[in-house]
């Protein structure tokens, strides 16, 4: 056969009086489909039929009557293929169950799966349902989990999912409620996840972020649940890490409603309210403090309108928690900056009540804690101050940083920290391994001092070559690598000069305040300290008179330098003690446009500093030889730490 198009055309030519009735006869049969280019279905009877008859019009007609084995004609005006016989497959039955391929039902997984810990809970299996376009409520949820989650801690693993996904148990069909699920679910403790997180923050009284069995016997008993101990204990060693339950673990749990076969009677413990933008929840304050020991501290951050202590629900004792009421929104925020306050060997704990405010441990490398902190805590500052959170910083046992909020404050929060952690890298300079130690300093003073100042993280090592590797961001990296430079060129190039000057002259020099040596060291640029026998070793076996001669001014700096302070320190002995007499013995010494007013001990020894000074440059060489002085240093990139 051609083209249906070009036998109809052709025909119409022949007998221009029958197109007419052809097309209408055409459009209102299963033909019209066919001419269009849709498969037709008809029988084996029909196509011989059709065959013998002279009229097509008959043969479209014929083929709604006669009942025979059926065969599939090809697609038709753009693909004239006729396919006839058995062979024609048949259109897919929408009953029966057709699975996706492993690797596309994993892959939904991973999307849902918000931990990344290879489980999910109820929750995400609702979300991995309706990701799949099957919408499911939360009773055919639970009872989905319930078949299979058989070791009951409510989270559900891959391998497990796929399983019952292959029985066709997401088929519509298959999902239906059953009686005992709808009792069992009117059993279970129902608690949204913010209401879960406030109780387990009040149950929480160590504030480890897990519960051990006893506190989770007074979560459950405060519930409503009067439950044994050893089902309290079972189920902490099903569900639990090292004898206590994470809060994940315990929402994944609890939310599941496993162990749940009667109806709690009591609500959760801080039951929400409007005005829960006035109170805070307190844990950690000491266990003996009553009513009005709490009513007493927080009275500072402002007026409180009620103070409710929260006991242990089993026998009704202390347990160092509470919530405060205050009567004005401004008094919540003086006491959120309390959180952390140390009270004896524990520390206070402050949340906002049902709003998810809570701390949360982002494992960071200790090595980049600096660059998160920087310059004198500039970036910890900035990121506090952007994201309404507060940042804290561990090291011990692990290495973490804290981040406490509420939910937006701490993604917020973690947002800015990755963008740091981000544009953190490394640098290495070689750097001797001779000079490591003295780059580190003693008890490795001088390496923290450089790091808190440039923000960045310093590590001397050996491998794989001698060098000094800095981590952080641009800024601080260049900082510190500025810093360690100073110090190195400080150890190669100065030197440390050692005059004899007896220790009956060092507190001239010294001066009230040590004002005469910090203005000996802006005038020259060099360091100085002064040296008596006490500090030197073997003295012991020498006269007074001869401990005394070994006493020294030290100079530290260019030889040049080092020279000129000696110079100045010279005349400043022999010019101080003069300048001093005067100025003390003239009582009616001008100052500016006033007279008649004596001077302070600070301006006498100002004004004498700076008096002989002026005949030290003179002697010394004069303003200019200072001013080439000075720029050689800093032609040499001295830097003084």
């Amino acid at each position: 056969p051609g083209s249906r198009a070009l036998a109809f055309c052709t025909m119409a030519g022949r007998r221009p009086a029958l197109s007419s009735l052809v097309l209408l006869a055409l459009l209102g049969s299963p033909v019209s489909a066919w001419f269009m280019g849709a498969p037709l279905r008809i029988s084996t009877a029909q196509h011989r039929a059709c065959s013998r008859r002279p009229g097509l019009l008959a043969c479209a007609m014929e083929t709604e009557k006669v009942e025979a084995k059926k065969v599939v004609l090809g697609s038709g005006l753009f693909a004239p293929d006729i396919g006839v016989g058995d062979d024609a497959s048949p259109p897919p039955d929408p009953a029966v169950f057709v699975p996706l391929p492993k690797s596309d039902i994993e892959a939904v997984f991973g999307t849902v799966d918000a931990d990344k810990n290879g489980q999910i809970n109820m929750q995400e299996l609702v979300r991995l349902a309706e990701v799949m376009g099957v919408k499911m409520s939360q009773p055919i949820a639970l009872q989905g989990l319930w078949e299979m989650d058989l070791d009951k801690n409510g989270l559900v693993t891959f391998d497990e999912l796929y399983e019952w996904y292959m029985a066709g148990n997401l088929e519509e069909k298959k999902m239906r409620l059953r009686r005992t699920t709808t009792d069992k679910v009117n059993a279970m403790a129902k608690l949204t996840r913010v209401e879960a997180e406030t109780t387990f923050q009040l149950i929480d009284v160590d504030g480890n972020g897990s519960v051990e069995a006893n506190e989770l016997h007074e979560l459950l008993f405060s519930l409503g649940n009067k439950w044994s101990e050893e089902k309290v204990k079972n189920i902490v060693d099903r569900i639990g890490v090292d004898g206590g339950v994470p809060f994940e673990a315990f929402y994944a749990w609890i939310s599941s409603g496993h162990d749940f076969s009667e109806a709690s009677d009591k609500a959760p413990i801080v039951q929400p309210t409007d005005a829960d933008a006035l109170k805070i929840f307190v844990r950690g304050f000491p266990w003996k403090a009553q009513h009005g020991t709490a009513l007493k501290y927080f009275s500072r951050c402002g007026p409180v309108r009620e103070v409710e202590m929260i006991n242990w629900s089993r026998d009704g004792t202390p347990s160092g928690r509470c919530v405060i009421t205050f009567e004005e929104a401004d008094s919540v925020e003086r006491a959120m900056a309390l959180h952390r306050n140390r009270m004896g060997k524990r520390w206070l704990e402050i949340y906002r009540v049902n709003s998810g405010d809570k701390e949360v441990r982002q494992n960071v490398e200790k090595r980049l804690h600096g660059a998160l902190i920087g310059i004198k805590g500039v970036n910890v500052r900035k990121m506090a101050e952007e994201s309404g959170a507060m940042i804290y910083f561990e090291s011990e046992p692990e290495a973490v940083m804290v981040i406490k909020g509420r939910e937006n404050e701490r993604e917020k929060a973690w947002a800015l920290a990755k963008e740091i952690i981000e544009g953190n890298a490394m640098d290495a300079y070689p750097v001797p391994a001779a000079l490591h130690g003295p780059l580190i300093g003693a008890k490795g003073k001088l390496k923290i001092m450089m790091e808190q100042q440039s923000g960045a993280h310093i590590v001397y090592s050996r491998v794989p070559s001698d060098q000094c590797q800095v981590f952080g961001t641009a800024e601080a990296r260049a900082r510190a690598w500025q810093m360690v430079q100073a110090k190195l060129w400080d150890m190669q190039n100065l030197s440390e000069e050692r005059y004899p000057l007896p220790a009956k002259y060092h507190g001239t020099l010294i001066g009230k305040g040590s004002a005469v040596v910090k203005a000996l060291e802006a005038e020259t640029g060099v360091r100085i300290r002064f040296q008596t026998y006490k500090d030197l070793p073997g003295m012991e076996s020498l006269t007074p008179v001869e401990r005394a001669k070994k006493a020294s001014m030290v100079a530290r700096g260019p030889p040049k330098a080092c020279e000129k302070a000696w110079a100045y320190s010279q005349v400043l002995l022999r010019e101080l003690p003069l300048q001093l007499s005067e100025l003390r013995m003239d009582e009616d010494f001008a100052l500016g446009s006033l007279r008649s007013l004596p001077l302070s001990p600070a301006q006498v020894w100002s004004e004498a500093i700076e008096g002989a000074m002026a005949v030290a440059r003179k002697e010394a060489g004069g303003v200019e030889q200072k001013a080439e002085v000075s720029q050689g240093v800093q032609e040499e990139g001295l830097l003084m730490l």
